[in-house]
């Protein structure tokens, strides 16, 4: 492996310069206030799915699907966007990811007992 000489070091510090430089003055794709817009949606279904929840009071595993899946979003989108460095982002991303292995397992379990387990013929 050859050595580089003094004027290549030197190219190759001014072009990681200079491109550090020009991903720091990088035009923003994202607005600041985009979070905040998907975040009122996530809020609004939510919020919608209670609603609809409590007005048919029929408390059944099919009513409870789309507002258990909302919920789930909700804390990924916050956990992903919102939460801070340190024991913060820890905390949020380990409620998230209990609320996710706990949504999929209702699902799952709602699908087994709809679509798999047949009743069975009792003698009563």
């Amino acid at each position: 492996m050859r050595q580089f000489t003094a004027t290549e070091k030197q190219q190759l510090q001014s072009k990681i310069r200079d491109r550090h430089e020009r991903w720091l003055k990088r035009p923003e794709k994202e607005s600041p206030n985009a979070k905040y817009w998907l975040l009122a949606i996530i809020l609004f279904a939510v919020a919608f799915n209670v609603i609809i929840f409590l007005i048919y009071r029929s408390f059944g595993a099919d009513q409870l699907y789309l507002l258990v899946i909302m919920l789930m979003a909700l804390f990924d989108y916050i956990a992903s966007y919102f939460a801070t460095r340190g024991w913060k982002k820890r905390l949020l991303k380990m409620v998230e990811w209990v609320f996710i292995v706990t949504t999929l397992a209702y699902v799952v379990y709602q699908v087994w007992l709809r679509f798999v387990a047949k009743p069975t013929v009792t003698l009563w």
